[in-house]
Protein backbone atom coordinates (compact mmCIF):
# COMPACT_ATOMS: atom_id res chain seq x y z
CA UNK A 1 0.00 0.00 0.00
CA UNK A 2 1.16 3.17 -1.21
CA UNK A 3 0.60 6.32 0.71
CA UNK A 4 2.18 9.45 -0.18
CA UNK A 5 3.27 10.60 3.71
CA UNK A 6 6.04 12.70 4.77
CA UNK A 7 9.21 11.02 6.10
CA UNK A 8 8.60 10.91 9.90
CA UNK A 9 11.65 12.72 11.70
CA UNK A 10 11.34 13.40 15.36
CA UNK A 11 12.38 16.85 16.20
CA UNK A 12 14.09 17.38 19.53
CA UNK A 13 11.51 20.62 21.24
CA UNK A 14 12.94 23.00 24.02
CA UNK A 15 13.81 21.59 27.31
CA UNK A 16 10.87 23.35 28.17
CA UNK A 17 8.18 22.40 26.12
CA UNK A 18 9.31 18.61 25.90
CA UNK A 19 6.74 16.14 27.46
CA UNK A 20 8.40 14.75 30.82
CA UNK A 21 8.54 10.63 30.53
CA UNK A 22 5.96 10.65 33.73
CA UNK A 23 3.16 12.01 31.41
CA UNK A 24 4.48 9.60 29.14
CA UNK A 25 4.51 6.46 30.66
CA UNK A 26 0.86 7.61 32.28
CA UNK A 27 -0.96 7.97 28.49
CA UNK A 28 0.95 5.09 27.59
CA UNK A 29 -0.33 3.29 30.66
CA UNK A 30 -4.09 4.63 29.82
CA UNK A 31 -3.58 3.72 26.04
CA UNK A 32 -2.24 -0.20 27.19
CA UNK A 33 -5.73 -0.17 29.26
CA UNK A 34 -8.19 0.56 27.23
CA UNK A 35 -9.12 -3.05 25.52
CA UNK A 36 -8.69 -4.32 29.35
CA UNK A 37 -12.19 -3.04 30.51
CA UNK A 38 -13.35 -5.44 33.37
CA UNK A 39 -16.99 -5.27 34.10
CA UNK A 40 -16.96 -7.81 37.22
CA UNK A 41 -15.23 -5.67 39.17
CA UNK A 42 -16.02 -5.01 42.95
CA UNK A 43 -14.64 -0.93 42.73
CA UNK A 44 -16.96 1.59 41.45
CA UNK A 45 -15.21 2.90 38.40
CA UNK A 46 -13.49 1.14 35.29
CA UNK A 47 -10.08 0.55 35.07
CA UNK A 48 -9.72 2.96 32.05
CA UNK A 49 -11.39 5.44 34.25
CA UNK A 50 -8.71 5.14 36.68
CA UNK A 51 -5.82 5.18 34.37
CA UNK A 52 -7.34 8.50 32.57
CA UNK A 53 -7.55 9.84 36.31
CA UNK A 54 -4.15 9.06 36.59
CA UNK A 55 -2.65 10.41 33.38
CA UNK A 56 -4.58 13.77 33.90
CA UNK A 57 -2.74 13.76 37.66
CA UNK A 58 0.48 13.45 35.92
CA UNK A 59 -0.53 15.93 33.18
CA UNK A 60 -0.72 18.64 36.05
CA UNK A 61 2.76 18.35 36.55
CA UNK A 62 3.52 19.96 33.95
CA UNK A 63 0.82 21.98 33.05
CA UNK A 64 2.10 24.44 30.40
CA UNK A 65 2.81 21.13 28.28
CA UNK A 66 0.12 19.24 28.61
CA UNK A 67 -2.70 22.23 28.92
CA UNK A 68 -0.73 24.91 26.29
CA UNK A 69 -3.03 25.04 23.65
CA UNK A 70 -6.68 24.24 24.07
CA UNK A 71 -7.84 22.84 20.42
CA UNK A 72 -11.01 24.70 19.12
CA UNK A 73 -13.32 22.30 18.12
CA UNK A 74 -13.01 21.54 21.77
CA UNK A 75 -15.72 24.64 22.47
CA UNK A 76 -17.99 22.61 20.66
CA UNK A 77 -17.74 20.16 24.03
CA UNK A 78 -17.45 22.85 26.51
CA UNK A 79 -20.67 24.13 24.57
CA UNK A 80 -22.20 20.41 25.37
CA UNK A 81 -21.86 20.32 28.73
CA UNK A 82 -23.84 23.82 29.63
CA UNK A 83 -26.96 22.15 27.53
CA UNK A 84 -26.33 19.19 29.83
CA UNK A 85 -26.20 21.26 32.67
CA UNK A 86 -29.37 23.66 31.25
CA UNK A 87 -31.41 20.39 30.23
CA UNK A 88 -30.95 18.55 33.58
CA UNK A 89 -32.29 21.39 35.46
CA UNK A 90 -34.80 22.45 32.96
CA UNK A 91 -36.34 18.65 32.96
CA UNK A 92 -36.43 18.52 36.51
CA UNK A 93 -33.37 17.60 37.91
CA UNK A 94 -33.74 13.84 37.79
CA UNK A 95 -31.44 10.58 38.86
CA UNK A 96 -29.80 13.25 40.55
CA UNK A 97 -26.70 10.32 41.43
CA UNK A 98 -26.61 9.11 37.85
CA UNK A 99 -26.33 11.99 35.79
CA UNK A 100 -23.02 13.61 38.71
CA UNK A 101 -21.15 10.46 38.23
CA UNK A 102 -21.98 11.10 34.14
CA UNK A 103 -21.34 14.70 34.19
CA UNK A 104 -18.02 13.72 35.94
CA UNK A 105 -17.16 11.14 33.12
CA UNK A 106 -17.90 13.77 30.63
CA UNK A 107 -15.44 16.17 32.15
CA UNK A 108 -12.88 13.71 32.52
CA UNK A 109 -12.93 13.31 28.58
CA UNK A 110 -12.86 16.81 27.69
CA UNK A 111 -9.43 16.87 30.18
CA UNK A 112 -8.40 13.95 28.16
CA UNK A 113 -9.10 15.56 24.63
CA UNK A 114 -7.33 18.73 26.10
CA UNK A 115 -4.38 17.00 27.65
CA UNK A 116 -4.02 14.59 25.12
CA UNK A 117 -3.93 16.60 22.11
CA UNK A 118 -0.86 18.58 23.24
CA UNK A 119 0.75 15.81 24.90
CA UNK A 120 -0.04 13.68 20.97
CA UNK A 121 1.70 17.13 19.52
CA UNK A 122 5.04 15.67 20.75
CA UNK A 123 6.23 13.39 17.89
CA UNK A 124 7.43 11.03 19.81
CA UNK A 125 4.18 10.37 21.96
CA UNK A 126 2.44 10.91 18.28
CA UNK A 127 3.86 7.62 17.19
CA UNK A 128 4.03 5.49 20.23
CA UNK A 129 0.75 6.16 20.84
CA UNK A 130 -1.19 3.99 17.91
CA UNK A 131 1.95 0.87 18.52
CA UNK A 132 0.60 1.29 22.33
CA UNK A 133 -3.57 0.65 20.82
CA UNK A 134 -2.05 -2.27 18.51
CA UNK A 135 -0.05 -3.84 21.49
CA UNK A 136 -2.62 -3.65 23.90
CA UNK A 137 -5.10 -5.12 21.46
CA UNK A 138 -3.04 -7.74 20.21
CA UNK A 139 -2.23 -8.88 23.95
CA UNK A 140 -6.40 -8.95 24.67
CA UNK A 141 -7.20 -10.65 21.47
CA UNK A 142 -4.42 -13.34 22.48
CA UNK A 143 -6.50 -13.80 25.58
CA UNK A 144 -9.45 -14.40 23.57
CA UNK A 145 -7.80 -16.71 21.58
CA UNK A 146 -6.57 -19.16 23.73
CA UNK A 147 -9.66 -19.33 25.67
CA UNK A 148 -8.72 -17.54 28.92
CA UNK A 149 -11.18 -16.00 31.30
CA UNK A 150 -13.65 -16.25 28.21
CA UNK A 151 -17.78 -16.75 27.92
CA UNK A 152 -19.01 -18.30 25.23
CA UNK A 153 -22.34 -17.37 24.79
CA UNK A 154 -24.49 -19.82 22.94
CA UNK A 155 -26.89 -18.07 19.81
CA UNK A 156 -30.21 -19.35 19.41
CA UNK A 157 -29.86 -19.51 15.59
CA UNK A 158 -26.33 -21.75 16.03
CA UNK A 159 -22.95 -20.69 16.55
CA UNK A 160 -21.48 -18.76 19.54
CA UNK A 161 -20.10 -15.31 20.79
CA UNK A 162 -16.79 -15.10 22.61
CA UNK A 163 -15.90 -12.66 24.59
CA UNK A 164 -13.01 -12.52 27.92
CA UNK A 165 -13.21 -10.85 30.87
CA UNK A 166 -16.32 -10.47 30.93
CA UNK A 167 -16.67 -7.67 28.53
CA UNK A 168 -19.91 -7.36 26.43
CA UNK A 169 -19.05 -9.25 22.79
CA UNK A 170 -20.24 -5.76 20.55
CA UNK A 171 -17.54 -3.77 23.17
CA UNK A 172 -15.04 -6.18 22.71
CA UNK A 173 -15.18 -6.42 19.01
CA UNK A 174 -15.04 -2.36 18.74
CA UNK A 175 -12.37 -2.17 20.72
CA UNK A 176 -10.38 -5.05 18.71
CA UNK A 177 -11.80 -3.20 15.31
CA UNK A 178 -9.45 -0.30 16.12
CA UNK A 179 -6.65 -2.34 16.85
CA UNK A 180 -6.65 -4.00 14.02
CA UNK A 181 -6.78 -0.32 11.89
CA UNK A 182 -4.10 1.02 14.23
CA UNK A 183 -2.15 -2.64 12.97
CA UNK A 184 -2.40 -1.94 9.37
CA UNK A 185 -2.03 1.66 9.76
CA UNK A 186 1.37 1.09 11.69
CA UNK A 187 2.42 -1.37 8.77
CA UNK A 188 1.50 0.57 5.60
CA UNK A 189 1.65 4.39 6.86
CA UNK A 190 4.39 4.96 9.28
CA UNK A 191 6.11 1.92 9.80
CA UNK A 192 7.66 0.69 6.18
CA UNK A 193 8.82 -2.53 5.83
CA UNK A 194 9.45 -4.02 8.73
CA UNK A 195 6.34 -3.36 10.20
CA UNK A 196 4.39 -5.44 7.49
CA UNK A 197 6.22 -8.09 8.02
CA UNK A 198 4.28 -8.40 11.75
CA UNK A 199 0.81 -6.74 10.32
CA UNK A 200 -0.53 -9.86 8.75
CA UNK A 201 -0.25 -12.28 11.44
CA UNK A 202 -1.14 -10.03 14.36
CA UNK A 203 -3.63 -8.39 12.16
CA UNK A 204 -5.37 -12.26 11.42
CA UNK A 205 -4.85 -12.87 15.39
CA UNK A 206 -7.20 -9.96 16.31
CA UNK A 207 -9.22 -10.43 12.76
CA UNK A 208 -10.29 -14.03 14.31
CA UNK A 209 -11.42 -12.54 18.20
CA UNK A 210 -12.85 -9.88 16.00
CA UNK A 211 -15.29 -12.32 14.63
CA UNK A 212 -15.62 -14.60 17.22
CA UNK A 213 -16.74 -11.85 19.17
CA UNK A 214 -20.36 -12.02 15.90
CA UNK A 215 -20.62 -8.32 16.28
CA UNK A 216 -22.40 -7.49 12.77
CA UNK A 217 -21.90 -3.57 13.82
CA UNK A 218 -18.20 -4.17 14.68
CA UNK A 219 -17.91 -6.01 11.21
CA UNK A 220 -19.17 -3.25 9.32
CA UNK A 221 -17.08 -0.53 11.24
CA UNK A 222 -14.05 -2.38 10.60
CA UNK A 223 -14.90 -2.03 6.99
CA UNK A 224 -15.96 1.18 6.82
CA UNK A 225 -12.41 2.15 8.51
CA UNK A 226 -9.92 -0.13 6.85
CA UNK A 227 -11.77 1.29 3.55
CA UNK A 228 -10.24 4.65 4.72
CA UNK A 229 -6.80 3.49 3.69
CA UNK A 230 -7.73 3.09 0.04
CA UNK A 231 -7.93 7.06 0.11
CA UNK A 232 -4.64 8.03 0.46
CA UNK A 233 -1.74 8.53 -2.05
CA UNK A 234 -2.11 10.88 -4.85
CA UNK A 235 -3.58 10.25 -7.83
CA UNK A 236 -5.37 7.69 -9.28
CA UNK A 237 -3.03 5.44 -9.79
CA UNK A 238 -1.68 5.98 -6.19
CA UNK A 239 -5.17 5.07 -4.94
CA UNK A 240 -5.92 1.94 -6.69
CA UNK A 241 -2.81 0.57 -5.99
CA UNK A 242 -3.62 0.97 -2.18
CA UNK A 243 -6.75 -0.51 -2.93
CA UNK A 244 -5.27 -3.73 -3.19
CA UNK A 245 -4.30 -4.59 -0.04
CA UNK A 246 -7.26 -3.02 1.58
CA UNK A 247 -9.68 -5.54 -0.85
CA UNK A 248 -7.20 -8.21 0.21
CA UNK A 249 -8.10 -7.45 4.24
CA UNK A 250 -11.88 -7.16 3.45
CA UNK A 251 -11.95 -10.31 1.48
CA UNK A 252 -10.38 -12.24 3.82
CA UNK A 253 -12.16 -10.62 7.38
CA UNK A 254 -15.83 -10.98 5.19
CA UNK A 255 -14.44 -14.87 4.36
CA UNK A 256 -13.90 -15.86 8.01
CA UNK A 257 -17.41 -13.73 9.18
CA UNK A 258 -19.13 -16.26 6.33
CA UNK A 259 -17.27 -19.42 7.73
CA UNK A 260 -18.61 -18.84 11.52
CA UNK A 261 -21.56 -19.98 12.13
CA UNK A 262 -22.66 -17.32 14.55
CA UNK A 263 -21.50 -14.76 12.39
CA UNK A 264 -23.53 -15.35 10.00
CA UNK A 265 -26.78 -16.56 11.51
CA UNK A 266 -26.89 -12.77 12.68
CA UNK A 267 -26.74 -11.45 9.57
CA UNK A 268 -29.17 -13.60 8.08
CA UNK A 269 -31.22 -13.13 10.55
CA UNK A 270 -31.07 -9.60 10.27
CA UNK A 271 -31.82 -9.24 6.64
CA UNK A 272 -35.16 -12.22 6.65
CA UNK A 273 -36.38 -11.10 10.01
CA UNK A 274 -35.23 -7.43 10.57
CA UNK A 275 -34.00 -8.09 14.10
CA UNK A 276 -31.58 -6.04 15.27
CA UNK A 277 -31.13 -7.11 18.97
CA UNK A 278 -33.77 -4.65 19.91
CA UNK A 279 -32.58 -1.74 18.08
CA UNK A 280 -35.50 -2.24 15.16
CA UNK A 281 -38.18 -1.11 18.36
CA UNK A 282 -35.63 1.03 20.30
CA UNK A 283 -34.75 3.71 17.02
CA UNK A 284 -38.54 4.34 16.11
CA UNK A 285 -38.93 5.14 19.91
CA UNK A 286 -35.86 7.15 20.19
CA UNK A 287 -37.25 9.36 16.91
CA UNK A 288 -40.82 9.83 18.31
CA UNK A 289 -39.24 11.29 21.57
CA UNK A 290 -36.55 13.58 19.80
CA UNK A 291 -40.00 14.96 18.14
CA UNK A 292 -41.84 15.51 21.18
CA UNK A 293 -39.12 17.52 22.56
CA UNK A 294 -36.72 18.78 20.20
CA UNK A 295 -34.78 21.89 21.92
CA UNK A 296 -33.30 20.75 25.06
CA UNK A 297 -34.45 17.11 25.22
CA UNK A 298 -35.68 14.82 28.14
CA UNK A 299 -32.71 15.06 30.45
CA UNK A 300 -29.17 13.11 30.65
CA UNK A 301 -30.40 9.78 32.08
CA UNK A 302 -33.65 10.79 32.19
CA UNK A 303 -34.10 9.61 28.61
CA UNK A 304 -33.41 6.79 29.12
CA UNK A 305 -35.92 5.72 31.82
CA UNK A 306 -38.76 7.55 29.46
CA UNK A 307 -37.42 5.08 26.57
CA UNK A 308 -37.46 1.68 29.05
CA UNK A 309 -40.88 3.15 29.90
CA UNK A 310 -41.53 3.32 26.10
CA UNK A 311 -40.94 -0.32 25.10
CA UNK A 312 -41.99 -2.37 28.10
CA UNK A 313 -41.40 -6.09 26.42
CA UNK A 314 -37.89 -5.28 26.30
CA UNK A 315 -38.43 -5.92 30.23
CA UNK A 316 -36.06 -2.87 31.37
CA UNK A 317 -37.06 0.61 33.31
CA UNK A 318 -34.35 2.05 31.57
CA UNK A 319 -32.92 1.54 27.80
CA UNK A 320 -29.64 2.83 26.30
CA UNK A 321 -30.38 4.29 23.24
CA UNK A 322 -27.45 2.39 21.11
CA UNK A 323 -26.77 5.29 19.22
CA UNK A 324 -24.91 8.20 20.10
CA UNK A 325 -26.57 11.09 17.78
CA UNK A 326 -30.25 9.62 19.15
CA UNK A 327 -28.59 9.92 22.77
CA UNK A 328 -27.30 13.50 22.34
CA UNK A 329 -30.59 14.45 20.90
CA UNK A 330 -33.01 12.86 23.41
CA UNK A 331 -30.96 13.66 26.33
CA UNK A 332 -29.64 17.41 25.91
CA UNK A 333 -31.80 18.28 22.20
CA UNK A 334 -30.89 20.18 19.60
CA UNK A 335 -29.04 22.87 21.66
CA UNK A 336 -26.73 20.05 22.96
CA UNK A 337 -26.03 17.78 19.72
CA UNK A 338 -25.71 20.28 17.19
CA UNK A 339 -21.98 21.96 19.45
CA UNK A 340 -21.36 18.03 20.13
CA UNK A 341 -21.52 17.04 16.33
CA UNK A 342 -19.71 19.56 15.12
CA UNK A 343 -16.86 19.00 17.27
CA UNK A 344 -17.14 15.32 15.54
CA UNK A 345 -17.10 17.22 12.23
CA UNK A 346 -14.01 18.82 13.20
CA UNK A 347 -12.12 15.92 14.83
CA UNK A 348 -12.51 14.28 10.86
CA UNK A 349 -11.26 17.42 9.08
CA UNK A 350 -7.99 17.45 11.01
CA UNK A 351 -7.77 13.90 10.17
CA UNK A 352 -8.27 14.76 6.49
CA UNK A 353 -6.09 17.26 6.59
CA UNK A 354 -3.45 14.80 8.61
CA UNK A 355 -3.20 12.70 6.15
CA UNK A 356 -0.03 13.71 4.73
CA UNK A 357 1.27 13.79 8.08
CA UNK A 358 3.50 10.99 9.40
CA UNK A 359 0.54 8.65 9.89
CA UNK A 360 -1.06 8.55 7.00
CA UNK A 361 -4.83 7.66 6.68
CA UNK A 362 -4.69 5.74 10.43
CA UNK A 363 -6.39 8.85 11.95
CA UNK A 364 -9.20 9.09 9.52
CA UNK A 365 -9.63 5.55 9.46
CA UNK A 366 -9.99 5.37 13.04
CA UNK A 367 -12.44 7.89 13.71
CA UNK A 368 -14.24 6.40 10.75
CA UNK A 369 -14.77 3.48 13.00
CA UNK A 370 -15.49 5.19 15.80
CA UNK A 371 -17.83 7.25 14.26
CA UNK A 372 -19.81 3.79 12.84
CA UNK A 373 -19.83 2.11 15.65
CA UNK A 374 -21.41 4.93 17.88
CA UNK A 375 -24.33 4.24 14.79
CA UNK A 376 -25.26 0.54 16.43
CA UNK A 377 -23.97 1.77 20.56
CA UNK A 378 -23.62 4.55 22.57
CA UNK A 379 -19.83 5.02 23.24
CA UNK A 380 -20.35 8.47 24.85
CA UNK A 381 -18.58 8.33 28.30
CA UNK A 382 -16.06 5.57 26.08
CA UNK A 383 -12.12 6.36 26.61
CA UNK A 384 -11.41 4.66 23.19
CA UNK A 385 -13.27 7.08 21.16
CA UNK A 386 -11.99 10.29 22.84
CA UNK A 387 -8.72 8.75 22.52
CA UNK A 388 -8.92 8.61 19.13
CA UNK A 389 -10.51 12.55 18.34
CA UNK A 390 -7.83 13.22 20.44
CA UNK A 391 -5.08 11.61 18.14
CA UNK A 392 -7.01 12.88 15.01
CA UNK A 393 -6.64 16.79 16.37
CA UNK A 394 -2.97 16.38 16.78
CA UNK A 395 -2.37 14.90 13.48
CA UNK A 396 -2.68 17.71 11.95
CA UNK A 397 0.41 18.51 12.71
CA UNK A 398 0.09 21.93 10.33
CA UNK A 399 -2.63 23.35 10.42
CA UNK A 400 -4.41 25.79 12.41
CA UNK A 401 -6.66 24.91 15.92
Amino acid sequence: MTVATRPFQPSAPPAASRVHWVIRGAFYVFVLSLPFEYPQRSIPWEVTTITCALFLLAAGFQPWVSFRRFPKPLWGFVAYLYAFLVSFVVNGGLYQDNVLKLFILMVQVLLLLWAGYNVMSDDVVFRMAPVMLAVACVARALIQVLGIATVRTAEWGGGVRVSALGQNANQSAVIMTDGLIALIGLGYAMGGRRWRVLTWPLAGLVGVAVIQNGSRGALIDLVLGVSMFALGGSGLRARLKNAYPVLVVLGLVIWGAYNSEGMRNRFEEAVSTGYLAGREQIYPEGLQMVSERPILGYGPIANQYVLGGRIPQQHYDKRDMHNLYLELLTSTGIVGAVPFMLMLLLGVRNAWRGRRGPAGMMPLALVASGLGANMSGNFLAGPLIWFEFAYAFASDREGPQ
